[in-house]
């Protein structure tokens, strides 16, 4: 088989997954950067998705990512944000539920490995109104209209606003330790939830992981509205990686790089007291003060 054929054959498969999406049982994975995307017609296409939209266009729910620059290009902060919203003038019959606490997610995530229906006990639904049509999940930038559980994150709360100079050498071991431990959990943990259905058409479990100037997304489809999926779908496992649009990438080093010097940020460390990498938690001492870095975040 020539190339030419390996890649003809290559986009054939593509088309066929983004055509399973929206009605049998199948998976989509894939990278949202900006506009409406209607979730029950997420793409496989290499990290990119063509099935974006308007927001007047999309009947129902949707799926809405927004990024840019707080100000002047590539001087200013990049940011991401990832909503889900809701055309009030549908006629769908279609509801969405998120997953609000985190705690005993091993288990629901093992119940889904043995072929037992999804339990909504810790999902929260989302309510649609003429006050409230759309809801930010999670931003880079600010806090999200949706109130997430995560009890494993309580005990770093109290780092954040004290010193680690002050910490006695014992406890900043107890504090790497647990960040170390942190940085051991899957990607289960830090990634966010979501559940979708249709009427007992469609319906679809989905996890979003926030990447630099993107989202990665992976969905698991039933077409007969059971609630039964395989396991919690991992984004950043089913996603390819891909790399951010021209200028926002190193233009994002950059702003990192000025943040640095300009607002006293010491050192990066990764958790275990050498340099961090992308991808891991990381300890930010920011004028002297410990802040956490979520792996992903």
């Amino acid at each position: 088989m020539n190339r030419f054929h390996s890649i003809l054959f290559m986009m054939i498969l593509s088309m066929a997954d983004s055509v399973l999406a929206s009605g049998s049982n199948s998976v989509a994975a894939t990278s949202l950067e900006s506009g409406y995307f209607d979730i029950t017609n997420l793409s496989n296409d290499w990290g990119y998705s063509f099935s974006y939209s308007t927001r007047d266009s999309i009947d129902g729910v949707y799926l809405y990512v927004e990024s840019g620059w707080d100000g002047p290009c590539c001087t200013s902060p990049y940011y991401t944000r990832f909503s889900i919203g809701k055309n009030l003038n549908s006629k769908k019959h279609d509801n969405i539920w998120v997953l609000t606490d985190f705690s005993g997610i091993d288990s629901l995530n093992m119940e889904l490995k043995k072929g037992n229906p999804l339990s909504l006990d810790k999902f929260t639904k989302l309510e649609f109104d003429s006050s409230h049509a759309q809801y930010l999940l999670h931003a880079n930038n600010r806090a999200g209209d949706i109130k997430v559980k995560r009890d494993f994150l309580d005990s770093v709360k109290a780092y954040n606003t004290d010193s680690l100079e002050y910490l006695s050498e014992q406890a900043y071991k107890e504090y790497l330790a647990y960040l170390d431990y942190l940085d051991s959990l899957p990607e289960i943990y830090f990634s966010d939830y979501f559940l979708y259905k249709r009427e007992n058409v469609v319906t679809a479990l989905c996890g979003v992981t926030h990447s630099v100037c993107n989202y990665k997304i992976g969905c698991f489809y039933q077409n007969n509205g059971s609630f039964v999926f395989d396991s919690l779908p991992e984004p950043r496992k089913m996603a390819r990686t891909i790399g951010c649009p021209d200028g926002v990438g190193s233009s994002v080093q950059s702003v990192i790089r000025k943040s640095k010097k300009n607002n006293g940020v010491d050192k990066l460390y990764k958790i275990n007291g050498t340099s961090a990498f992308k991808g891991s938690s990381n300890i930010v001492i920011q004028n002297r003060q410990s802040k956490l870095q979520l792996k992903g975040f």
